[in-house]
Formats: C-alpha cells, sequence, structure tokens
C-alpha cells in the first residue's frame, strides 16, 4: 500500500478519537499524513491542516469546525526557537500566534519598552520601528535578497513559472514564498509588507499550511526569520522522508 493510501487508512483509524480541534491521539500513526500535508506536527500535538479536516465526514466536529476564526494549529504559522518571553520582533515575526493564538496571554503581559504599553497594545513607538529605514535604497529589491539568503542554507529554491512566487522543492512538496499581502517575491524593500511560507502538496494544492506569516515592514529584518523558519520545515520533511 502507498504512503498516500496509508495517510487515508490512518485518518478513518483515528477519526473517532479526533476532537473539534484537528488534534490526532498521541498514539496515532501520522507519519503518513504528514507526507500528505494532511496534519502537521507542531509544539502543541500533530494536528490536521485544512485538507485533513476536510477529509473527515461532513458531521465531524473537525470538519465542521473547519472554518473558524482565531488560531488553528493545524493551519497558522508557530514561533521557530522563540524564546518563552516574547519581544516586539517577536510580534513582528509570527503575530497570529502572539495576538490571537496560544503565545496571546504572555504577549499581553509583557511590556513592550514603551511607557504603560504590552506587546498587544497599539503602540506607536512600535509601529514606527515596524517601518522600513528611511534611507532604503529606492532602487533595492527583495528578489536578490532572498535568493541570496536561502542560497546560503542550501536549499533548492527557483521562481515560479508564472513569476509570482519562489519554490523550494522538496519532492513530494514545496514550500511558496511571497509577500504576505500579494502574490509577488521580488519588488522594491520600501513596499515590504511581510513574506509568506506555506508548504504545499505538489499534486494536490488544496494541501497546505503555513510555516511563516509575518508583520515586518522592514524586509532586510525580516528575511533571516523567514530562512530559519523554512530551513526548518525543510529539515523536517527531508528527516520525514
Amino acid at each position: 500500500m502507498s504512503s498516500e493510501n496509508n495517510a487515508f487508512v490512518a485518518l478513518a483509524t483515528a477519526s473517532d478519537r479526533i476532537g473539534h480541534d484537528g488534534r490526532l491521539p498521541e498514539d496515532a500513526s501520522t507519519a503518513d499524513l504528514v507526507r500528505a500535508v494532511l496534519a502537521r506536527p507542531t509544539p502543541a500535538g500533530v494536528y490536521l491542516t485544512p485538507a485533513g479536516r476536510w477529509a473527515l465526514p461532513g458531521d465531524h466536529p473537525a470538519h465542521r469546525h473547519l472554518h473558524r476564526p482565531g488560531w488553528d494549529w493545524g493551519m497558522d504559522a508557530h514561533p521557530v526557537g522563540e524564546a518563552a518571553t516574547p519581544t516586539p520582533q517577536s510580534l513582528r515575526t509570527c503575530p497570529q500566534y502572539w495576538i490571537h493564538g496560544p503565545g496571546h496571554d504572555a504577549a499581553s503581559r509583557t511590556p513592550c519598552g514603551h511607557g504603560e504599553y504590552r506587546l498587544t497594545n497599539s503602540c506607536p513607538d512600535c509601529e514606527d520601528a515596524n517601518e522600513a529605514p528611511a534611507d532604503t535604497d529606492p532602487d533595492a529589491m527583495t528578489g536578490p535578497l532572498l535568493l541570496a539568503a536561502l542560497a546560503q542554507v542550501d536549499l533548492p529554491v527557483k521562481p515560479s513559472t508564472e513569476g509570482d512566487c519562489l519554490f523550494v522543492d522538496l519532492g513530494q512538496v514545496w514550500i511558496e514564498i511571497t509577500d504576505t499581502i500579494s502574490e509577488a517575491w521580488d519588488y522594491p524593500l520600501g513596499q515590504h509588507r511581510g513574506f509568506c511560507a506555506q508548504v504545499v502538496h505538489r499534486d494536490d494544492p488544496s494541501r497546505y499550511h503555513l510555516c511563516y506569516a509575518s508583520a515586518d515592514h522592514d524586509a532586510r529584518r525580516d528575511v533571516p526569520h523567514l530562512v530559519r523558519a523554512v530551513a526548518a520545515e525543510a529539515d523536517h520533511r527531508r528527516r520525514l522522508g
């Protein structure tokens, strides 16, 4: 039986013990589900991706809660190698996790360093610090910056045929890298509003999850965090086989 078939067998076998949040039982067989991008490992356990939830019967709680606001371990990007105490950079790098996800309580208690503001408040100084430097070269582009940084970690990267994203080719899956708010990867640094990277199944693009989604407006500051997240995902996929 192929790995693909094994994935759906594993999903059917565990379905009665999967809750509305899509978390798989700790003793469930998950490797084939992860290979098929029907599940993903996280610091909180292995969770079904949106495609994994969709593959369950329509009356299953995880299927019924597929489109829900807020945080989803199976879909959203989470921090890679973050310290327990967040910083203003943490919220620029992984805003969904710290504002709407499991990191919210810690972020809401942590001062940002500007008076009485906490990290989850709308602090004018933090907003100013998020912008690209005023002396950013208007002719400088994100493309060369991305390609040079990804080359340093030896990732097989190439632009898509349409030119709307960068692909990191990992065989059964690839990682698509774009701007957070548009389908582009090579644009002026001054227009940067964050990078997005999602893991996508080669044969079925409906199977995907985010591994990075930032809100940092300084591309030079954002790139190292993106590369770390993409490299961690690529290393996990290589070890998974």
